[in-house]
């Protein structure tokens, strides 16, 4: 037999786009050609695999074509595969043992097999066309979590002596650790910030916190990690995915992803590219946080670069003829000083004049502030609170009482389990959270009694709301309301409830703040 045919799959985004591997071992004066993929570089490395894995290097002509021919093909993940075609072709392995497998893997000098990116994504869709994968041993942490995928793991060349008694990668659980049940206890005073903070968490709204350095805004920030309940299977599947696709390690435990880049990452950093591209900071927290620090320093192109992911959950990328879309639905928190000098609350003590401070807040465009749904004033915490929380070992319980302006609130530690439940709520009622409702289930879900309506028209138009923002102002008091039926009862009884006048009010003054 001097032909043979082998399956692998490329990795074109968040998909893995099936390739024929074709061998042909015709007659003709000793050399090595490929078609489809760059390679020079390539056929030493398959050769000298080979012949360190005691196999035997064809000493005729070989020509490998991989196709299809416009599919964008590059980098080690063909070698296992075009290896495993030669040795077909020069019947040293079985001619049919491979018919229902698809491989990947780069191949070393030495004939180990080296990890490839996005291995998971190779699963899946070698999975879902029914047929099974083998891959390097070095993907195998991957899998941890998955069931379902059909896989065999290969840690060098000569294991296919032994024909394909390959092992299966172990997909046991991680192991689950136990939530924080009091994220905010070390946040002194900080009443309204809190209370924004456990809003964005229960209803995945943005937010933005502006204060003086050291008032606390990144640890807030930070605090909203442990607010956030536990991915669910499908959502951390995803996660899993794009960190496969990048090399990284995924997020343990099912903890959603917080990103944090610093003030000097590109456009390109943020949003991903390069050829073929790659997913950028959003796309890495996907179904988590992308906290932005110092949000004002930011580069003017990577900040505007946010426009669309925020509206749309996702970010399509082309580059050279491919166009490659990445899921980026994340919840942004950022945070910013109010002037250069991080003093303009305190005039005596501000080294920037009004218009510096003015050209400071002007780096971040309305557009990118209309998307935000919260904005915080974090003042600075005086020193005697500090002293008496210190003194007292923690935050005592009438600061934990004011994180919320219900006059039944309940005690601090509870407002986690609040949160799970009103999460839980809005993915029962339309299968995604508050935030993230269209226009027509804003209309269906956040309606008023005609007098609340007046206070809302009123409000709106003295603010002089665009449509954005006025729909987003409704989304949150959406939240505020769900969040009051836990927060008074325990329970809801109406999940579908008009929005009260308090809860419009409440968001209302979150978004006026925005257009001072």
């Amino acid at each position: 037999m001097t032909t043979a045919l082998v399956h692998s799959r490329a990795q074109l985004g968040l998909s893995a786009p099936a390739v024929n591997v074709e061998v042909h071992l015709p007659t003709g004066l000793p050399g090595f050609t490929t078609t489809g993929v760059s390679g020079i570089d390539l056929r030493d490395r398959v050769k000298s695999a080979i012949l360190n894995s005691a196999f035997e290097f064809p000493k005729g002509r070989i020509v490998v074509n991989l196709g299809p021919a416009d599919l964008p093909k590059s980098g080690g993940r063909y070698d296992l595969a075009i290896a495993v075609g030669i040795l077909i072709a020069s019947e040293q392995l079985p001619t049919n043992a491979f018919t229902q497998y698809d491989l990947v893997g780069e191949l070393s000098l030495f004939g180990d097999v080296r990890s490839i990116r996005g291995g998971l994504t190779c699963a899946r869709e070698t999975t879902n066309a029914n047929r099974s994968l083998i891959c390097p041993a070095a993907n195998a942490d991957e899998f941890t979590g998955s069931t379902g995928l059909r896989v065999k793991l290969i840690a060098h060349l000569d294991d296919l002596k032994n024909g394909l008694q390959l092992p299966e990668p172990q997909t046991r659980r991680a192991p689950q650790t136990q939530r924080e049940q009091d994220p905010l206890r070390q946040v002194v005073g900080q009443v309204r910030a809190k209370r924004a903070l456990t809003i964005a968490a229960a209803g995945g709204h943005h937010m933005l916190m502006t204060g003086p350095p050291g008032a606390g805004k990144t640890m807030l920030a930070e605090r909203l990690r442990g607010l956030l309940p536990t991915l669910a299977a499908t959502a951390l599947a995803e996660v899993a995915e794009v960190y496969s696709l990048s090399g990284l390690p995924a997020p343990t435990h099912g903890n959603p992803p917080f990103r944090a880049p610093h003030h000097s990452a590109s456009a390109a950093a943020i949003t991903g590219g390069g050829s073929p591209p790659t997913p950028g900071e959003i796309t890495h927290a996907h179904n988590g946080v992308l906290f932005l620090d110092e949000m004002p320093e930011f580069r003017r192109d990577a900040l505007e670069a946010l426009r669309e992911p925020l509206e749309s959950g996702s970010i399509r990328i082309a580059r050279r003829g491919v166009a490659i879309e990445y899921p980026a639905r994340f919840q942004l928190v950022a945070a910013m000083n109010p002037c250069p000098a991080g003093l303009v609350c305190k005039p005596s003590n501000c080294r920037c004049a009004p218009e510096q401070a003015e050209r400071y807040r002007n780096r971040i465009s309305a557009p990118i502030l209309d998307r935000i749904d919260l904005h915080i004033d974090v003042e600075a915490v005086p020193v005697t609170t500090l002293l008496k929380s210190e003194s007292a070992n923690g935050p005592d319980s009438s600061e934990h009482s004011g994180l919320t302006t219900a006059p039944t609130a309940p005690p601090l530690p509870t407002y986690v389990g609040v949160i799970e439940r009103v999460r839980q709520l809005q993915f029962e009622r339309t299968g995604h959270l508050n935030a993230h409702l269209t226009q027509s289930e804003t209309d269906v879900l956040c309606h008023c009694d005609p007098e609340v309506q007046k206070l809302l028209v009123a409000a709106a138009e003295h603010l002089e709301l665009s449509a954005r923002g006025f729909y987003r102002a409704l989304r949150v008091a959406r939240t505020i309301s769900d969040m009051a039926q836990f927060e008074s009862t325990g329970g809801s009884d109406s999940p579908n409830a008009a929005i009260t006048s308090a809860a419009i009010a409440e968001a209302l003054s979150y978004r006026a703040l925005a257009l001072r």
